[in-house]
C-alpha cells in the first residue's frame, strides 16, 4: 500500500468535488491510499499571487510542503494549478537557492522544508505509478463507443522543464487512459489551447467567446 497526503486545495471542494469522490474509490483498488492532512491551505494558485508577491507565494506553498514532510508523505494532487504551485515551489527549494530565505519565514510560524518528499499530479500516479496496463485490466464497464476530447490544460505540462509529466505539446498519457477504459480519446483542432481560467473574471467578453471555439 503507497501513502500519499491528499492536497485537494481550493476549486476541488467547492466546484468539482466528484473529482475528489473519484479518487477516494478508484485509487484504494490500486492500493493507494489517501492521507488527509486537516491543516492544509490555499497552493496558492499559480498566477495572481506570484505575481504579487513571489516570496509569499512560495512561503504559503512551502508551509503544505512542510506539513507533507512531517508525515514522510508524498503529496498527490487533483487540481492543476495546486499541482503546477506545489511541484514547481518544491524544486525551485530543492535545487535553486530558495530554501534558507523561506525557511527563514516559516520559521516564524515552526516549520521548516527539508526537501525529502515529492509532489505528483493525479494523471502522474494513474499513468506512471499504477500503469496503462493494470488499470486496464480492472476495468468492470468498458466506455465502448463514448468518444472523449480531453484537454491536459497548461498547468499540468507546463513549465515542462520543472513538471515534468509528458510532451508539453503533443502529450499522450491522458489519451491512453482514456483509451484503455474502452472510450476512444479523439484529436480535436483546439486541444492545446489555454483554458483562460485564472482570467474569466477578467477579461469575460473574450473568456465566453474562447471557450465556445474550444467546444
Amino acid at each position: 500500500m503507497v501513502e500519499y497526503a491528499l492536497f485537494l486545495g481550493c476549486n476541488i471542494p467547492n466546484r468539482l468535488p466528484h473529482l475528489e469522490l473519484a479518487a477516494r474509490k478508484v485509487l484504494p483498488h490500486f492500493d493507494v491510499k489517501l492521507v488527509d492532512i486537516p491543516e492544509f491551505g490555499c497552493c496558492p494558485e499559480p498566477i495572481g499571487i506570484q505575481e504579487l508577491n513571489r516570496d509569499a507565494w512560495m512561503a504559503m506553498a512551502a508551509i503544505n510542503i512542510a506539513l507533507a514532510e512531517e508525515k514522510e508523505l508524498d503529496i498527490i494532487a487533483l487540481c492543476n494549478g495546486c499541482f503546477e504551485t506545489l511541484r514547481t515551489v518544491n524544486t525551485e527549494l530543492k535545487h535553486n537557492g530558495h530554501l534558507e530565505k523561506i525557511n527563514t519565514i516559516l520559521s516564524k510560524i515552526g516549520k521548516e522544508v527539508k526537501g525529502t518528499q515529492q509532489v505528483k499530479h493525479i494523471l502522474e500516479v494513474l499513468y506512471n505509478d499504477i500503469g496503462v496496463e493494470k488499470i486496464k485490466s480492472n476495468v468492470q464497464k468498458e466506455l465502448k463507443g463514448l468518444k472523449i476530447a480531453v484537454h491536459y490544460g497548461c498547468h499540468v505540462l507546463r513549465p515542462s522543464a520543472i513538471l515534468k509529466t509528458d510532451d508539453p505539446f503533443q502529450p499522450t498519457s491522458l489519451d491512453t487512459l482514456v483509451n484503455a477504459l474502452g472510450a476512444e480519446s479523439i484529436p480535436y483542432l483546439r486541444k492545446m489551447l489555454y483554458s483562460l481560467f485564472t482570467k474569466n473574471s477578467i477579461y469575460e467578453k473574450c473568456f465566453i467567446p474562447y471557450l465556445r471555439k474550444m467546444l
